[in-house]
């Protein structure tokens, strides 16, 4: 994924729980996690803006 703003890459990993959406948005070429999906809820976002 790319910020547009920024200019900031990410990469963003789902997997599916029967209906739901998980997954984690990480800053690219890194394991740090910027945000978490739960269920299409988006938790813990470190990115500004």
């Amino acid at each position: 994924m790319h910020d547009t703003v920024s200019g900031a890459e990410f990469t963003f990993v789902e997997y599916g729980a029967g209906d739901s959406s998980f997954g984690r948005v990480y800053a690219a070429g890194t394991t740090t996690v910027v945000v978490r999906d739960h269920d299409t809820d988006l938790l813990d976002c470190t990115v500004a803006g």
